[in-house]
């Protein structure tokens, strides 16, 4: 997933780019948690997993941009269905509202996020379940044949958090595990004063995430790596990407530079600063704050036209793919704003000028 995505995922849910990194990188252990959780003694919610794992076309995946800029908030509400159906509409809430909680996202912005990262991970899950030739039940098992990668892939305040709500029964030996203090080791004099051949020299322990527990088969340890490399993968797709997209982008980059003024970057922060303050703004107390930062925004957007004017046919695309992937979310959030007398009343004047700023720099 590139920058821009991630930044139009931000702007969708009113949150920073941060918050978003953040609510991935614990949700997406968390989500393969979760689901191990309710369906390891529940048929209805495993069969509602196979069901879920057998939607998943081959092309969910590559296919996420396109969907993502067409509609968000399908997206998100299709993931948040497949997820309620596996672990129950009422665990459901409760993740997203301690995932939101977790990432500090605005209120509400947890469900649907957690709805578009859950299409993400059933997409993959799907993958590997057609490139082994694996049913559910398989793909549960190869999750379920090392659980302590996902645990110990879990930020320990989330996974508190949820094993609080009794949502990570699947993982509570491995999270005790992880949480068991660590025997300080004696002083090396104490352990070995000399070395003899009845007295074998210590040898220190290898690192965690390298050992192998005695009398555990090896192929369990491979396992480990595969689920491992299973969080990275979706990771380093959400927020890494590969040398083609770095280019992509430092070509975009590019051409949104006039002079010395980054078109690009000022305006991604207009856009994200105007999301954020809008999805703040639920009482006529709120909507007046809010005119601090709109009225910031227009200011910037006006210095800004000056600049854009100059940009070229391929920075005129590039901001063209900036704004445009964000601007329908952003108008279905300013028409319910408008649509509510008292904050119009306050908002208004100056929410119509920006949006109609925002759209001349496309046209």
């Amino acid at each position: 997933m590139t920058p821009a995505m991630i930044d139009q995922i931000a702007g969708w849910l009113g949150a920073s780019r941060g918050s978003v990194e953040s609510a991935a990188k614990g949700g997406i252990p968390g989500l393969l948690a979760t689901m191990l959780s309710a369906t390891q003694n529940n048929a209805s919610a495993a069969d509602a997993f196979a069901t879920a794992l057998k939607g998943q076309s081959p092309d969910m995946l590559s296919g996420l941009g396109d969907m993502l800029s067409r509609d968000p908030a399908g997206l998100g509400a299709q993931g948040s269905d497949l997820l309620s159906g596996i672990i129950g509409g009422g665990r459901m809430g409760t993740f997203a509202s301690t995932l939101s909680r977790f990432a500090g996202f605005p209120e509400g912005a947890g469900g649907p996020f957690l709805g578009l990262l859950t299409n993400f991970v059933m997409g993959k899950l799907g993958g590997i379940a057609r490139e082994r030739g694996l049913d559910a039940s398989g793909v549960l098992g190869l999750l379920s044949s090392d659980k302590a990668a996902i645990a110990q892939a879990m930020p320990r305040e989330l996974a508190n958090s949820l094993r609080s709500a009794g949502m990570l029964d699947a993982v509570g030996a491995e999270l005790d595990a992880l949480d068991a203090p660590v025997r300080a080791t004696p002083p090396r004099a104490q352990v070995e004063p000399v070395a003899t051949l009845s007295q074998p020299v210590h040898t220190p322990r290898m690192p965690q995430a390298a050992a192998i527990p005695a009398g555990r088969p090896w192929w369990h340890w491979l396992v480990g790596l595969l689920i491992l490399g299973l969080i990275l993968w979706l990771l380093s797709n959400l927020f890494g990407g590969d040398r083609t997209e770095e280019v992509a982008e430092g070509a975009t980059t590019s051409a949104l530079m006039v002079g010395d003024v980054d078109v690009g970057s000022r305006m991604r922060t207009a856009m994200s600063d105007l999301t954020t303050s809008l999805a703040g703004i639920t009482s006529t107390e709120t909507a007046t704050s809010a005119m601090a930062t709109l009225t910031r925004v227009q200011g910037d957007l006006t210095s800004l036209a000056p600049s854009i004017s100059q940009l070229g046919a391929e920075g005129k695309s590039a901001l063209s793919a900036l704004i445009g992937g964000q601007l329908p979310a952003l108008e279905e959030t300013v028409t319910k704003l408008m649509g509510n007398s008292d904050y119009a009343g306050i908002i208004g004047p100056a929410l119509t000028a920006i949006i109609d700023q925002i759209k001349a720099f496309v046209a």
